[in-house]
């Protein structure tokens, strides 16, 4: 077998290849699609192609009138912008090279990055011109009047000119330069756009850093496809539900992000546009990868910076992707595996990787020794010693086993460990440091981290900190900072890594061990320590903001579970609230001072509070009289929520059993994708027929938008044909508080109001929940459907406060509307048919967290929660909404609760190993758990903590069945006769739920 492991070598046409130029495709490019809108889109702006060149010729020309020639190199501290894709275009239009200049870089390192490459232009923002004032460089500001220079060309480029210049991590202690041509730009572009499917029609975020060179692969492939190139303002520190969102909301087909956020997001939280995800630049954890791999087209890319960003890639497969895989070599690449002679080992043999071909570098910046050790020529042939540890199988697939060196990659970024070594052996008290990536507990396979282990006298970990901070990027700062008294060495005195992967962390200043309450003084340590865990960081001060650390919903999750764990009263409320660790202190020390449950600090609003807020917001509706509705079948309806869990049911149920044109609202940019997303939803529970989808109409909007969004027109029309509304559409989430879901779920509710005040009489019916009731303080006894909330004093979590509002809001406005039917659902669940729940399910968070826990406290023999599954949930509705013509209220539950005890039997029947363990050694387990473990505990939050604790932590609660029984007077009655009846929770259908759930 060749000892070439190569897709094809440097055949005609990668010479081909080798010949094209960035530049010369993308005029091409823009003479094909000069004026279609939508190449870029940065917030609310929308350039075209023509407007992007103009804006490059502009920068290009400017520079060219500045003396700026071929090969010379321009620094680019630009944010990642229309101007920044304009600036990289127009320096190569100008015969010129970029370099990327983060202004945000300590100052010896920006210096260090334009002396070394004898930079002396920088194209800058009016912002941060003053910062590079302190340089001897020549500034261009990019102002927005910039024009192009008359009589000026783009430069006449040949492939051996100097495209780019990147800085990256020393292992030398020093960052090195690497110079990169223009020879193999083109060509792994045109390579990565066939693998990543990109089309004129597509939409690609661009998420990553403009210091990173991967960011040239996110706009080359969207410019030179004809993509819209989608960009938005600080991407990278959104939460997890907020980065779900802009996909959703930015129509995002195409994402290249690195794995650390990928294992973060939930693949069934992703819109429906999304087909492809481009991975790179660290090892994917394979599970990870198997579970995108089943949602989307998942590709892993491999190449170092040396090699021009790109030069191997593979599609992942659901079912196959078992190794850590690199792909095949891109045309025009060789790969070769070496051992320590430079010899070519064979199958399943492992080497070190060496790369050959038009890709490679010319180099690097002033360092010929660097150049000598790393771009050999051991047969003739100049290779790039990559430092990467592969194994090329029989099949011809290549894995990824490892470093040669000491070189990692954290959070997409190389960082060469070396470097951050000598810059913490500048402090003036190290003697000497190391610094390794570990699990943070020894021997897990949790998450890794940066770990400095320093040894010298009168040491802190903060000042530490602030001493590198000051010399290198926030992405090279070690995470946590070990302070030893030796350090530990082999027996030829070099220090002994491998000990220290596998230390115990001293986490007593930041993580207390003891499960026995914490004492006053110990608390700002111990929540410090606690952020610190959660959010993987460095020692962070006391006035850092919790969310934006990057903290989510989940972390929310985290960090209450690990504070209840350690002694201290923090619900999720309290620190959505006081998100600072000296605001949750200062908001711990007054909860102790009254010696009493706070129910604002546990996430209760007063009812005379929500009132108030309703009553504003009614106010401009209570005029006119009295209104009647529309009793007969509907003709034409609005339905919110489409695309939805119970939503699509709707639709579904309203197709099948009327003839109606049916109007949905989906958050959505063109109608066209609105109608595929109706229709995947659609699809996944029901059969459709071409009929079925003409009667659907589809509006792009948002409930969370005055008038939803909608022109003027578009609004008369629903006011003057709609008949009847099914509002389902609402924002779900345990964490966030009232104000952050205000917006959607109850503004939204006024706007639907609105809609049935306009025009025609009409109906509604409106999809509420028993949280009214269960998130109360009257929460026990019988729930009666007749309770119209006005007896409520308190209400507790976000999205109770919401729904408690919305309803008040329609009873309060029903007078001036027409007739409005209200349902409340109890916990909807997965099919009785498949099982499939909603993608972020409560009840199948919970059996994956207990699971991931291998143990369960003493169980409570009273705890139990509702099941009511989606198929005969959505069928009630639809059954009353069309057969009874008064307004009422209707409790959709099931009269049978499940039982804690019997949940539990049945995971043990399917195969799962729980524990009985006491409630102590439950929570202690929670110190390093996890979301979905965080999760868990907290939801049984009954069984683990007395009534003060409850009322803390009750906004998580599952077990909301308890104790209370749900009236389904109105419900038995209007379903008499129509054979329909929630199914009880028997074994069969537990294990049906489970066997989905613990499949995934």
């Amino acid at each position: 077998m060749s000892e070439r492991i190569a897709l094809t070598t440097l055949n005609d046409r990668a010479a081909k290849r080798e010949q094209q130029l960035f530049t010369d495709r993308f005029l091409d490019v823009c003479n094909l699609y000069a004026d279609r809108p939508s190449v870029i889109e940065a917030g609310s702006r929308v350039y075209c192609y023509r407007e992007l060149l103009e804006r490059a010729s502009a920068i290009a020309s400017e520079l060219r009138q500045r003396g700026v020639a071929r090969e010379q190199i321009v620094g680019i501290s630009v944010a990642k912008s229309f101007d920044y894709v304009a600036s990289f275009i127009g320096t190569w239009l100008a015969g010129a090279a970029f370099l990327p200049l983060d202004a945000g870089l300590p100052h010896d390192r920006l210096r260090h990055m334009i002396e070394e490459s004898e930079c002396q232009t920088v194209l800058v923002e009016p912002s941060n011109a003053h910062q590079f004032e302190r340089f001897q460089v020549a500034l261009v500001v990019l102002s927005p009047g910039m024009a192009e220079k008359p009589g000026w060309e783009p430069a006449k480029l040949k492939p051996s000119d100097l495209a780019y210049v990147i800085f990256t991590s020393g292992s030398t202690g020093k960052s090195k330069g690497v110079l990169v041509e223009h020879r193999g730009i083109v060509s792994f572009l045109d390579a990565q756009m066939e693998a990543f499917q990109l089309k004129a029609s597509s939409r690609s975020l661009f998420y990553l850093s403009t210091a990173f060179d991967a960011s040239i692969s996110d706009m080359g492939t969207a410019l030179l496809s004809g993509a819209a190139l989608c960009i938005e303002e600080d991407v990278a520190s959104l939460t997890a539900p907020q980065f779900a969102s802009l996909v959703r909301e930015r129509e995002i087909t195409h994402m290249d992000i690195p794995p650390s956020l990928l294992k973060m997001l939930d693949p069934a939280a992703m819109p429906d546009s999304l087909e492809t995800i481009i991975i790179g630049g660290e090892a994917c954890p394979l599970e990870v990868a198997r579970r995108w791999a089943a949602r989307v087209r998942l590709v892993n890319v491999y190449g170092p910076t040396e090699s021009t960003v790109c030069t191997s890639l593979g599609v992942c497969d659901a079912a196959t992707w078992t190794r850590a895989l690199i792909g095949q070599p891109l045309p025009g690449v060789t790969y070769r595996v070496l051992d320590d002679q430079l010899q070519s080992v064979g199958d399943g043999t492992p080497g070190e990787l060496f790369i050959g071909g038009i890709q490679l570098a010319r180099g690097y910046l002033n360092r010929p020794e660097l150049d000598a050790l790393k771009f050999l020529k051991p047969e003739d042939e100049r290779l790039y010693r990559t430092g990467d540890l592969v194994c090329r199988h029989a099949d011809g697939e290549i894995e990824f086993l490892g470093r040669t060196d000491r070189q990692v990659k954290v959070r997409g970024m190389l960082v060469a460990p070396e470097e951050v070594e000598a810059r913490l052996q500048e402090h003036a008290a190290v003697t000497r440091a190391a610094v390794v990536t570990r699990p943070w507990l020894a021997g897990s396979a949790g998450r890794e981290v940066l770990v400095a282990f320093v040894a010298g006298e009168s040491l802190e970990a903060l000042a530490l900190r602030a001493h590198l901070a000051e010399r290198l990027p926030r992405w090279m700062l070690p995470q946590h900072y070990e302070l030893l008294d030796e350090m530990p060495l082999t027996v030829t005195g070099k220090v002994d890594l491998g000990l220290l992967k596998q230390r115990t962390l001293n986490r007593a200043a930041r993580f207390n061990a003891s499960s026995s309450p914490v004492s006053p003084a110990g608390v700002r340590d111990v929540l410090r320590g606690i952020f610190c865990d959660v959010l993987a960081l460095p020692d962070l001060s006391d006035e850092d903001n919790f969310f934006d650390l990057g903290g989510d919903s989940f972390a929310v999750i985290e960090t209450a579970a690990a504070a209840e764990a350690n002694g201290l009263k923090v619900s999720p409320a309290l620190l959505v609230s006081h998100p600072t660790v000296n605001g949750l202190v200062t908001a711990l020390s007054s909860l102790g001072s009254t010696n009493s449950t706070n129910k604002e600090a546990a996430g209760g609003m007063s009812c005379d509070q929500l009132r108030g807020d309703v009553e504003r917001l009614c106010q401009p509706l209570l005029t006119g009289s009295a209104r009647d509705g529309r009793h007969e079948k509907p003709k034409t309806i609005f339905l919110t929520g489409a695309t939805g869990f119970l939503g699509s049911r709707m639709l579904a149920e309203m197709l099948k059993r009327t003839d109606a044109r049916i109007y949905c609202l989906v958050r959505s940019a063109s109608v066209e994708v609105a109608r595929e997303r109706i229709v995947q939803a659609l699809c996944a529970h029901t059969a459709l027929t071409s009929q079925c989808v003409q009667r659907i109409i589809p509006l792009c909007g948002s409930i969370a938008k005055p008038s939803f969004g909608l022109d003027k027109a578009v609004w008369n029309e629903l006011s003057d044909n709609v008949d009847t509304i099914f509002h389902c559409a609402a924002n779900v989430n345990v964490v966030v508080p009232y104000q952050g879901l205000r917006a959607a779920n109850v503004e939204g509710t006024l706007e639907v109001a609105r809609l049935m005040w306009a025009g025609r009489n009409k109906s509604l019916h409106y999809a509420s929940t028993l949280s009214v009731f269960v998130a109360t303080d009257r929460n026990k006894g019988v729930a009666l459907e007749s309770d119209d909330l006005s007896e409520t004093e308190w209400v507790f979590g976000g999205y109770a406060q919401t729904k408690w509002a919305s309803e008040v809001l329609l009873r309060r406005l029903s007078p001036f509307l027409g007739p409005v039917s209200f349902y409340r659902f109890g916990l909807i669940t997965g099919d009785t048919v498949n099982g499939a729940s909603a993608p972020r399910d409560f009840f199948s968070f919970f059996v994956r967290g207990v699971k991931a826990m291998g143990c369960v406290p003493p169980v409570d023999e009273t705890l139990a929660i509702d099941i009511t599954p989606i198929d005969f949930a959505a069928a009630a509705m639809a059954g009353i909404a069309l057969s009874v013509s008064d307004s009422a209220t209707y409790h959709i539950a099931n009269p049978v609760s499940l039982k804690l005890r019997d949940l539990l039997r049945n995971m043990r029947d399917c195969g799962v190993a729980l524990d009985e363990v006491t409630a102590e050694q439950f929570l202690a387990r929670l110190k390093n758990a996890g979301a979905a473990e965080a999760a868990a505990s907290l939801a049984l939050c009954r069984s683990l903590c007395d009534q003060s604790s409850f009322d803390r932590l009750r906004s998580m609660d599952l077990f909301q069945a308890t104790g209370i029984t749900f009236d389904t007077t109105n419900t038995t009655h209007a379903l008499a006769g129509s054979s329909l009846s929630c199914p009880p929770p028997s074994d069969q259908l537990i294990q049906l739920y489970l066997s989905h759930e613990l499949a995934r």
